[in-house]
């Protein structure tokens, strides 16, 4: 059967939340919420009965909920409504499966009849277009949703059965991919419980190590260069400049490049290579001082201005760069390292070299730093093949989407 297009509002009524007066918000608060209702039953029956209400900050940060206890005329979500972040940075982003009352800065898709469509098929056919709802959003200072917009925007809708079946299929590959990034988040876990189960908290020294200041184990440091760059990844053999975010996870991501001009010569003293250090010296408090080590790399990308290369002696004798990548991420050591960071603008800090430098660390016996090296080492080749496996799944559920979701020709110029 062919598949038909269907206009969002002729499936869809749109209503936009409204400011509503929190009644509280509590970490792990004990109530329960009934499928399919916005009601939260207290677990004392002389309570009030409370709604859970939802902002949009709260639709990916769910640790403290926020409560309501009077509704009013308030506009309500299920688990089987569409949830549309519709003003802000975060406009045009698509949420399910939540249930309760929703905020001004977001609107909520209630199907006009939930025989004829599945909803979890048309969110997921929806976040695939984000970025186009995203790009058609208007507002000089707060973006927002053009309501005409996303009223007329086209929906493939095949019959009922095939909507399920193609939303079985991209939820079992989209559990998949959530499943090996978990996989991979506990490799990186154990090994910060091996940190700390070999050298303890390294700002206490509670193991009482030897400290020394960072500049006595250090054979350089350079700080980078930021020439203006052509905003796009560096073709192969080309030069490129790296992006505060090929280090700002505590991982390198050499992917993470803006193309250097042909017509500007490279400072190819600046390139980086496998074993360095790279820091962030500048950046916001939360980001400044963030460093990864270099495992590989692929030639010709150069450091930028906001970051320093540090490398360490090849036959230092008291330190390993490993396990100094390890340490200076290791978050008592992040905020003495914050600590450092001096500046006007608290939206930009700034680390000096000499304060860096100056950094008091503990030095356990070299052999102790190898041996946590090692193990590093092994449990990065681990998850490069457990990455390698991942970006198979997500190309598996890109070509499953383009198979299922046919663009029409003229979709993006609604």
């Amino acid at each position: 059967m062919k598949t038909q297009w269907i206009k969002v509002k002729d499936i869809f009524d749109i209503q936009k939340g409204k400011k509503m007066t929190v009644a509280y918000e509590q970490e792990g608060i004990l109530h329960r919420q009934e499928k399919g209702s916005s009601l939260l039953a207290s677990s004392d029956e002389y309570q009030p009965k409370v709604y859970r209400y939802l902002q949009c900050r709260d639709l990916k940060n769910r640790i403290k909920p926020k409560y309501i206890s009077v509704i009013g005329d308030a506009v309500t979500v299920d688990h089987k409504d569409i949830i549309l972040v519709w003003d802000g940075v975060n406009a045009g982003d698509i949420y399910t499966g939540l249930s309760g009352v929703i905020g001004s800065t977001l609107a909520v898709l209630k199907p006009k009849n939930d025989t004829l469509i599945c909803t979890d098929y048309i969110a997921r056919y929806l976040q695939s277009q984000s970025p186009l709802i995203k790009s058609r959003c208007k507002g000089a200072t707060v973006r927002h949703i053009q309501r005409e917009f996303i009223e007329n925007l086209l929906i493939p809708l095949p019959d009922i059965e095939r909507q399920r079946k193609i939303s079985k299929i991209l939820g079992q590959l989209e559990l998949l991919i959530q499943k090996q990034k978990q996989a991979i988040a506990m490799v990186d876990e154990w090994i910060q419980s091996i940190f700390y189960g070999l050298f303890d908290d390294p700002v206490q020294n509670t193991k009482n190590w030897e400290m020394n200041e960072l500049g006595s184990g250090v054979s350089s440091i350079v700080g980078g260069w930021s020439p203006v760059c052509i905003d796009q990844p560096t073709p192969k053999n080309g030069w490129g400049v790296l992006k505060l975010s090929a280090i700002s996870q505590g991982f390198y991501k050499e992917e993470e490049n803006k193309t250097l001009p042909s017509q500007i010569d490279a400072r190819e003293t600046l390139t980086v290579q496998v074993g360095d250090l790279l820091i962030c010296r500048k950046n916001v408090k939360e980001l400044v001082g963030k460093c990864a080590y270099v495992f590989e790399t692929r030639d010709h990308l150069l450091i930028p201005d906001t970051m320093f290369r540090l490398r360490i002696h090849p036959r230092s004798e008291k330190l390993d760069p490993i396990f100094l990548w390890k340490l200076l991420n290791e978050k008592n050591m992040r905020i003495k390292i914050q600590q450092l960071a001096s500046g006007s603008a608290s939206s930009m800090l700034n680390i000096s070299k000499s304060k860096l430098l100056q950094l008091s660390i503990i030095l356990p016996p070299l052999s102790l730093q190898k041996t946590f090296a090692s193990i590093v080492c092994k449990s990065e080749l681990k998850k490069k093949k457990m990455k390698e496996y991942l970006y198979l799944l997500e190309k598996v559920l890109l070509y499953w989407q383009q198979k299922f979701h046919l663009q029409r020709e003229d979709l993006s110029k609604q």
